[in-house]
């Protein structure tokens, strides 16, 4: 079957997007914006503009994603 996985990224949260992830089961939602556990996201030295990161932070956002995704049970 399919499981729907919504990938919530940095820099992206708006009241629509908090109303989705708040209907989904936590199990459906993987959530990198969050700037407690996702810092470097939001670090000006990993930033290429306000809405995208450098090639440094992209790098880092890769590899957190794919930890998160093979730490979870998806």
């Amino acid at each position: 079957g399919v499981k729907l996985i919504l990938l919530n990224s940095p820099r992206t949260m708006s009241e629509s997007i908090k109303l989705i992830i708040d209907s989904l089961p936590k199990a459906n939602v993987i959530d990198l914006a969050n700037p407690n556990l996702f810092h470097f996201a939001y670090e000006e030295n990993l930033s290429f503009d306000v809405g995208h990161l450098n090639t440094e932070g992209a790098d880092i956002y890769s590899d957190t994603l794919a930890r998160v995704f093979v730490q979870s049970s998806y």
